[in-house]
């Protein structure tokens, strides 16, 4: 697919869209930043269902942007390279939540569901 001319409609119909996903994705970081902040703020004072709520929320909005999801315009997602440079990004992070993401949170791999119930369990042995 080429390119459209900058300033032609379709151009413009294209960097709309654009900045939907932009925002979209920059809204599921921030909930995701916020879910995670909560966690490291008030783990003592959480009850286990509500830390692995917290933890799912910041798995599952992380990595929202970064899935491949069907649109008009075909697969789309959102491109790495956006966030990549920020000082704060570490690469090693963004792979092992997408991990969990894919393994856990969106699906029960099986290699995985040792881990989940070994953290399920520590989770429910430390509120009793």
């Amino acid at each position: 697919m080429t390119k459209p001319t900058e300033g032609a409609r379709e151009w413009f119909i294209l960097a709309r869209l654009d900045m939907l996903e932009s925002m979209c994705a920059l809204q599921a970081l921030k909930f995701a930043a916020e879910a995670a902040m909560a966690l490291a703020q008030r783990w003592d004072e959480l009850s286990a269902t509500l830390r692995l709520a917290l933890i799912t929320s910041t798995i599952v909005n992380y990595s929202r942007p970064f899935v491949d999801r069907h649109a008009d315009r075909g697969v789309r997602r959102y491109k790495l390279k956006r966030i990549s440079g920020a000082p704060e990004f570490a690469l090693s992070l963004h792979k092992h939540l997408l991990q969990l993401r894919h393994k856990m949170a969106a699906h029960s791999d099986e290699d995985f569901l040792d881990a989940r119930l070994h953290a399920q369990a520590t989770l429910i042995s430390r509120d009793s």
